[in-house]
């Protein structure tokens, strides 16, 4: 299924589930997605500002130079997700699975995590743009 550059701005998307799908480009402009699933997805370049995306499922999907922008990410899981060259600009990620695939091109800006954020073995988190907060 191909949704490239679709646009899903201000909208309840609520425990939905996209596999397998080309979501590449697409706009998510303040939505909820909260509890969603996404597996297996291309989110290549895509566009997360003002998304809720606490406790979703982003596994296994590309996420080359896509943008997160003032999200909340709280419990969501981006396991072996290729973040090549993605940005994370004040976001939550306390208690986020972040087991990302190039996890080290990342651009992070006042990003929050916590303790039981979970990162790669070889990933330092002392890195600038980095917050810790509990």
């Amino acid at each position: 299924m191909c949704f490239h550059r679709a646009i899903f701005d201000n909208l309840s998307l609520i425990g939905t589930i996209f596999i397998d799908v080309n979501l590449s480009g697409s706009d998510f402009q303040n939505s909820n997605m909260q509890n969603s699933k996404l597996t297996h997805c291309n989110l290549n370049n895509a566009i997360f500002y003002h998304v809720n995306l606490v406790s979703s499922n982003i596994i296994n999907s590309d996420l080359i130079g896509t943008e997160f922008i003032d999200c909340n990410l709280e419990n969501a899981s981006l396991k072996n997700c290729d973040v090549f060259a993605a940005t994370f600009k004040r976001v939550n990620i306390k208690s986020a699975d972040m087991r990302c695939i190039r996890i080290d091109s990342v651009e992070f800006c006042e990003t929050i995590y916590d303790s039981k954020t979970i990162w790669p073995p070889h990933f330092d988190i002392n890195r600038n743009g980095l917050v810790f907060e509990e």
